[in-house]
């Protein structure tokens, strides 16, 4: 198979993972495009492996910050106070593993820690004051 045809459904499978599968930002997108374009110039000018390697780096270099920054100025904040995100509201989580401590919460699952002196349950419903990094602050409710 021709290298331009692999560089093409190289981005259009990043493309397809981000948009369907994996939230992340639309680095996944950038790199897709990225690809695509390199499958572009390599069908029109019959680039070498190392002129591909190089123009997909350089177009990530571009082009991965950009779409980052602009997914970042344009995507409104889904749920205020999860980890990488801006917000202060406490939510409620649902215990669903005790060793090591997680919670679920929205439908994705963050390690937690909560006061030293606290026994939880599987399935107890707590409350998130904060995060700290990607750990979630917890306490009862009640």
């Amino acid at each position: 198979m021709d290298a331009w045809k692999l560089w093409i459904i190289a981005g259009i499978v990043l493309a397809i993972a981000e948009l369907l599968l994996i939230p992340a930002q639309f680095l996944l997108v950038a790199l897709g495009l990225c690809a695509m374009l390199v499958g572009i110039l390599t069908w029109g000018a019959d680039l070498g492996q190392a002129a591909q390697l190089g123009w997909f780096a350089g177009l990530s270099i571009v082009l991965v910050p950009l779409f980052v920054t602009i997914w970042r100025r344009k995507a409104p904040v889904r749920y205020p106070g999860t980890a990488g995100e801006s917000g202060t509201a406490p939510q409620s989580a649902r215990i669903v593993n005790l060793d090591p401590l997680t919670i679920a919460l929205r439908g994705d699952r963050f390690p937690a820690k909560g006061p030293g002196d606290c026994a939880f349950e599987i399935g107890e419903e707590v409350m998130v004051t904060g995060f700290s990094g990607i750990t979630a602050e917890v306490r009862k409710i009640g």
